[in-house]
């Protein structure tokens, strides 16, 4: 058996609707807005439990563990222990970097 790399194999919620996290999801929110998913920025592995209810509600979690300079550099222990906390928990969405032209991470 081989892994599919074709993008129409991709889980997510197939709903474009998104919104970006300042601070903890109010996820009934999301859902009384028809969100099909959600950018989780954290300092480490404290969304967790919010982006298991997401996925749970058909919402799709986008985490990135957020950096003050993230780009090119190498991954850290801590930071590997954090993304792996998602990875257990069977979250598969991730974003490493943010926008590359921000001087900002």
């Amino acid at each position: 058996m081989t892994d599919s790399k074709l993008l129409t194999d991709y889980q997510w919620s197939r709903n474009p609707r998104g919104m970006h996290n300042q601070g903890p999801m109010n996820i009934d929110k999301l859902l009384e807005q028809r969100m099909g998913m959600a950018k989780l920025v954290g300092l480490g592995d404290e969304y967790v439990g919010d982006a298991l209810k997401m996925v749970e509600n058909g919402i799709t979690p986008i985490i990135r563990i957020w950096r003050p300079h993230h780009s090119g550099v190498p991954l850290d222990a801590e930071l590997e222990r954090q993304f792996r906390s998602y990875l257990q928990a069977g979250l598969k969405w991730f974003e490493f970097y943010n926008e590359p032209k921000l001087h900002v991470e």
